[in-house]
């Protein structure tokens, strides 16, 4: 039978020189792994806000945005509000434009709400011109130019007790980076 503890000076340095060569090579190779994960997750996240005041425009993603408008349209007996942005870019770059694009509002509490996929009914019977808008996330599929203009609109279902909203705007080609309308 063959023993597995170490009997001589020679296999026991080599077998202590073996578990320190583990624990140096073992934390060295799950950070060269991980890495990569590391740098894809970190270009996933908003990190860089360029914040735009009321009333102005903003260059952000290869176009020059702005916020129209804001409705707020409360259904009689509701806890919640629709809200309806409207808002505009202005193609520079269109590559850079031509990408998958994030919306969300936001409040003072840093609270946080996606866009509804389908407009509400209080919407669609209030502000129809503004629901047959694109979407964000729609704008870029049909090809344009330098120099286009395109008008959208997102709807929100948020509390009915929320003050002042921004809308947040994140396209994959530039992030970290990211867009505030207030």
């Amino acid at each position: 039978m063959v023993a597995l503890v170490p009997s001589t000076p020679k296999e026991k340095r080599a077998y202590w020189q073996s578990a320190l060569a583990l624990l140096l090579v073992v934390p060295l190779v799950i950070a060269t792994r991980s890495y990569q994960d590391v740098m894809e997750w970190r270009s996933q996240q908003e990190l860089n806000a360029t914040v735009a005041a009321p009333n102005t425009s903003a260059v952000y993603a290869g176009a020059e945005w702005r916020l129209e408008r804001v409705h707020r349209l409360n259904e009689p007996g509701s806890d919640a509000t629709v809200i309806v942005v409207e808002f505009e870019a202005t193609v520079s770059d269109p590559a850079l434009f031509a990408a998958t694009c994030n919306v969300g509002l936001t409040d003072a509490s840093r609270r946080r709400w996606k866009p509804q996929f389908l407009a509400p009914p209080i919407a669609r019977r209030i502000r129809p011109a503004a629901v047959e808008r694109p979407r964000c996330g729609t704008a870029a599929i049909k090809p344009v130019k330098a120099g286009d203009t395109i008008r959208m609109a997102e709807s929100f279902v948020t509390p009915a007790d929320i003050a002042d909203v921004d809308l947040v705007i994140s396209l994959s080609t530039a992030r970290p980076a990211y867009l505030v309308l207030e």
